[in-house]
């Protein structure tokens, strides 16, 4: 099993052992504007997977990695659909 797979799995169990929804609301720079109580616990578990078993530590405060990767996907997405009826639900 690769390393990034069994972050994946680590990651999907953790999500399915969340005791509500996680809210984390960013700019499109990436800062940070409001993050939950939730998606706070959740991002220091989702941290911990990611350096289980390395030396490193993520600094306090850093959102995991599979994160910030989604938002920039998210963020690619919107750049692209820029007409009004673009931004109805879509999925990545």
């Amino acid at each position: 099993m690769t390393e990034s797979t069994q972050h994946a799995d680590q990651s999907d169990g953790l999500a399915d052992q969340r005791a509500g929804s996680g809210i984390v609301v960013l700019t499109a720079a990436m800062q940070l504007l409001h993050m939950n109580r939730q998606a706070t616990e959740l991002a220091k578990k989702i941290n911990a997977a990611e350096q289980a078993g390395s030396a490193a530590r993520s600094a306090h405060g850093v959102l995991p990695t599979a994160l910030t990767e989604l938002c920039g996907e998210i963020i690619k997405a919107l750049h692209v659909r820029t007409e009004a009826k673009d931004w109805e639900q879509f999925e990545l």
